[in-house]
């Protein structure tokens, strides 16, 4: 499926289980009613405050992340080779998604569900890698902390055929 498109709320509805789709409202609440606390920490001196708040929304994103709505359908060349042992990787990390989504509700602090769920959809969603690549990923996003994966996927050999497609179409590059 092609993630230009714009999803409505009966497409929402169509592509998650009837759990997936209260797991994103109750996912949209708790963003939009920490917006305020998130605020707050971007103003201290010591960003450490931040980056655990931020931090502690990544675990809903990975669980979300399960939905149809969240995988492109890419895969990385050694996947396609036929290389095993497979792993969703989130080509925006899950921390830096949930900074994105927190900076969205703060520069609109009345970003509708579907708006939410379209930058979720943009941000959380996944690709596919062998675990190797996973592992070298993960290796040079911890030694480049601004980076997003996707930008990193080159100096570590990651060959995902549509990927800059994807991101352009998603206003990402």
């Amino acid at each position: 499926m092609s993630k230009k498109q714009k999803y409505t709320l009966q497409k929402i509805k169509s592509e998650t289980t009837e759990l997936q789709f209260k797991k994103l409202e109750v996912l949209y609440d708790l963003f939009k009613k920490n917006v305020s606390i998130y605020n707050q920490y971007k103003k201290l001196e010591d960003k450490n405050y931040l980056n655990f708040f931020v931090s502690t929304f990544r675990s809903p994103i990975w669980d979300i992340s399960s939905a149809n709505i969240f995988k492109t359908g890419l895969k990385s060349n050694k996947v396609l080779d036929g290389e095993e042992s497979l792993v969703e990787d989130h080509f925006i990390q899950r921390s830096k998604a949930s900074r994105l989504l927190f900076e969205n509700f703060s520069e609109n602090p009345n970003l509708s569900f579907i708006s939410f769920v379209n930058l979720l959809v943009k941000y959380g969603s996944t690709i596919i890698l062998t675990k190797e690549e996973h592992s070298e990923v993960s290796k040079a996003a911890k030694k480049d902390k601004e980076a997003y994966n996707h930008e990193l996927y080159e100096n570590c050999n990651v060959e995902v055929v549509g990927l800059q497609e994807l991101l352009v179409s998603l206003g990402i590059n």
